[in-house]
């Protein structure tokens, strides 16, 4: 069965039998466990160039953020120097 009451099924929330019945996404009512998906990010490839610098010496900082989660989201990189 490919569709129900006119709705696909994979515009449906994926339920287990005993959570009760699935709802149709676009009401946008979720049941209480649900966790909707969310953004996620991996920080990755760090350079750092030079690495020794003196006092007012340029310094290259640079790394690759990936969403690797289901949604849309921002993020921030924080540096610090120690």
């Amino acid at each position: 069965m490919d569709n129900f009451l006119g709705y696909k099924l994979d515009k449906w929330l994926p339920m287990a039998p005993t959570q009760g019945p699935p709802l149709p996404i676009f009401l946008n009512i979720f049941w209480p466990w649900y966790e909707a998906p969310a953004a996620e990010f991996k920080v990755s490839d760090l350079i750092i160039y030079p690495g020794e610098v003196q006092v007012g010496q340029t310094v290259l900082i640079s790394c690759t953020v990936t969403n690797v989660g289901t949604e849309a989201g921002s993020y921030t990189v924080k540096c610090g120097v120690s």
